[in-house]
């Protein structure tokens, strides 16, 4: 017999550990859990499956997970009951060694009659009251005249459901539908209610889409409280099934907020189902459905969200120059990537995006170095530089004797890969065509263009001998010599 067994029905809360370990798991009555006797340290992500003693039914969340939740350590459920075999036509027998007690109920109480104790207790290896069994009813049987008659439940505009110890829960409000199964030519069945509250309407189905020759009904319109009580239906043969009804607003409790837990509902009513997902694809611990019993109690714990995290990228990629600035590690979240100078980002792009598989989007990017293509001589003229060309170098241009550049005659390698502005040109020109002792020239230049003019002029006192007016002309020549200053002759 397993030493987890405890005393009471009540739920422990989660254990927690300030330490990387759980402690011992949670004991909840007449179950027992999977772990080995002996251990009492868990390690996280560890997972205990608990199971109900023979004659018990799992009313509920049978598993506890250790987890690391919030920088700590805990155990997260179990929560549930256990509350007696639902019982079906054979009921084994019962051999528990405990002080503890039981509650059945058939299957489904409108087409199984229960004979026996409803709740019993076993002190010392004995049950008290007499043995449950279910039997079934005349649905079962080929609608058999010898046998009581099935009933059926139909219902509208509110929910129903069969309790754990075989009553029918009807949420006030509620229209419902008892059809007594008998083959109609036979004779018409009677209905009774326990008490004198209304009178309900009865008689053949009437129905598209029902059979009016075997389904007789009785209908409780708008259920109230004062409409509980037991129904019984008691066919021509004198035989009879009842069904008690309780007429109860059953609801759960409220759904537990929890940070990035989304409810498709915030209705607790019996009978309603829950359905939870988290915000960016995070991942949901817990049952991911949740539905409101008969006995007030969600068929689950309210699961919680579990951040999904992406590794610290730098432990993925093997480029030691790429640059990376992470905003968030959650899913959704952006890994931002730069390279130094002299280095360009290639392949995916400049980020990357943290998926709900808790790995970043792929591929990643690398860094190259920049290398600018080596420029073309231009006509008439040189470079001057290297063989290759890197971030940051320079190369010069030059022309040959007789041509001028036109343009910038140094480019730069940007970090992008391009050269700075565009290349020059080199043209026809004149070079420098000197100057005359005494005198002065218009424009001083190492080179002329071609149809450039240039003026000469003498200091005071000296007068000029030749032409004042130099012209570039085509082919790089000069129109005439230079002139010369010469003193001034006295009349």
């Amino acid at each position: 017999m397993s030493r987890r067994a405890g005393q009471s029905g009540q739920r422990r809360l989660p254990f927690i550990q300030t330490s990387g370990y759980c402690d011992e798991p949670p004991v909840v009555a007449n179950a027992r859990h999977n772990a080995p006797q002996e251990q009492n340290s868990f390690a996280p992500d560890t997972e205990l499956q608990y199971q109900c003693y023979l004659g018990y039914n799992t009313l509920g969340f049978a598993r506890a997970r250790c987890l690391q939740y919030n920088q700590t350590v805990k155990w997260f459920g179990p929560d549930f009951k256990c509350e007696g075999n639902i019982l079906f036509k054979n009921i084994s027998s019962l051999n528990i060694q405990l002080e503890s007690s039981s509650i059945s109920r058939c299957f489904d109480i409108g087409k199984f009659a229960f004979t026996g104790s409803v709740r019993r207790r076993c002190s010392r290896g004995d049950w008290t009251g007499m043995k449950p069994a279910c039997f079934g009813l005349s649905q079962e049987n080929d609608y058999a005249l010898e046998k009581p008659p099935t009933i059926l439940f139909r219902h509208q505009l509110g929910p129903i459901a069969q309790s754990n110890d075989g009553r029918l829960i009807v949420y006030p409000g509620t229209i419902v539908h008892m059809e007594c199964l008998w083959i109609r030519r036979f004779g018409t069945p009677k209905w009774e209610v326990s008490h004198q509250y209304r009178k309900y309407p009865e008689g053949w189905t009437e129905e598209e889409g029902r059979d009016r020759t075997l389904e007789y009904r009785l209908s409780i319109f708008h259920a109230q409280k004062d409409d509980s009580g037991t129904f019984t239906c008691t066919t021509p043969t004198r035989h009879q099934h009842s069904v008690e009804i309780i007429v109860h607003p059953v609801h759960c409790p409220a759904i537990v907020e929890r940070k990035g837990l989304v409810a498709s509902t915030r209705n607790t009513k019996m009978g309603v189902k829950v359905h939870f997902s988290c915000h960016n694809s995070n991942s949901l611990i817990g049952a991911p459905e949740l539905t409101c019993l008969p006995s007030g109690s969600w068929s689950s714990p309210t699961p919680f969200c579990e951040s999904v995290l992406c590794p610290d990228i730098t432990n993925i990629t093997n480029d030691r120059i790429l640059r990376v600035s992470i905003v968030s590690r959650e899913v959704g979240g952006r890994a931002l990537f730069s390279c130094p100078p002299g280095f360009t980002i290639r392949g995916a792009g400049t980020e990357s995006v943290c998926q709900s598989s808790g790995e970043w989007a792929q591929p990643l990017p690398r860094c190259e170095e920049v290398v600018c293509e080596p420029p073309t001589s231009p006509e008439n003229g040189y470079i001057q530089g290297g063989s290759t060309y890197k971030a940051g170098e320079v190369v010069q241009f030059h022309c040959h004797r007789g041509f001028m550049v036109e343009g910038q005659p140094i480019a730069v390698c940007q970090d992008n890969g391009k050269w700075s502005g565009t290349f020059p040109k080199c043209l026809p020109a004149c070079p420098y065509p000197g100057t005359t002792i005494g005198g002065t020239i218009s424009m001083v230049k190492f080179y002329y263009p071609i149809g450039e003019t240039v003026t000469f002029d003498c200091s005071t006192g000296l007068v000029l001998q030749g032409s004042p007016n130099l012209h570039c002309q085509k082919g790089g020549k000069w129109s005439s010599a230079v002139p010369t200053c010469v003193p001034a002759q006295n009349n």
